[in-house]
């Protein structure tokens, strides 16, 4: 297992790539997707964001957010630094929204995960399985503005919520 935030072209067929320090906030919780959307261009098709932000403070509702969205990363971590607030969905209480949506996205997650990897062999660890709409739907102009959605492989369509106070996207 090689997890790095240094790569070149050809890596991504020994490693996995993780963008690096981000952090707490919304922006980097909507570019988290253009970031992996990115390194699947690349070639670096195992790639995640530390989930809920590396750097400052996270709030329950954008630790909650980043938890929902980031489960279905292909990598997908919770990772801050030493001196950021525990953000650890157990570290927010049982009756947190943060532990409730982080227990049901894992374990959507983990019922979907040989799914999930079989999309790494049928691209024989090359090519994008986390995609941008547009790959499948070319003849749609209005997708090529949408960067707030992303497949996974052909078949399955997030749309996680990336901005405060929203409940639904």
């Amino acid at each position: 297992f090689i997890l790095s935030r240094s790569n070149m072209f050809g890596s991504g067929a020994v490693s996995f790539h993780w963008t690096g320090d981000n952090y707490a906030d919304w922006a980097f919780l909507e570019t988290s997707i253009s970031e992996i959307f990115n390194f699947q261009l690349f070639g670096i098709p195992f790639t995640g964001v530390d989930i809920c932000g590396f750097a400052g403070n996270t709030t329950e509702e954008l630790c909650t957010r980043f938890m929902q969205a980031g489960a279905f990363y292909p990598f997908s971590r919770n990772h801050n630094s030493i001196d950021a607030i525990s953000q650890e969905p157990y570290a927010w209480g049982k009756d947190s929204t943060v532990f409730k949506a982080s227990k049901a996205s894992l374990k959507l997650r983990y019922s979907l995960l040989k799914w999930y990897y079989s999309l790494f062999v049928r691209n024989n660890g090359t090519g994008s399985v986390f995609r941008p709409l547009f790959f499948e739907f070319q003849n749609d102009p209005w997708v090529y503005e949408l960067f707030d959605q992303f497949l996974l492989g052909k078949e399955l369509m997030i749309a996680p919520v990336l901005e405060q106070n929203v409940t639904t996207n």
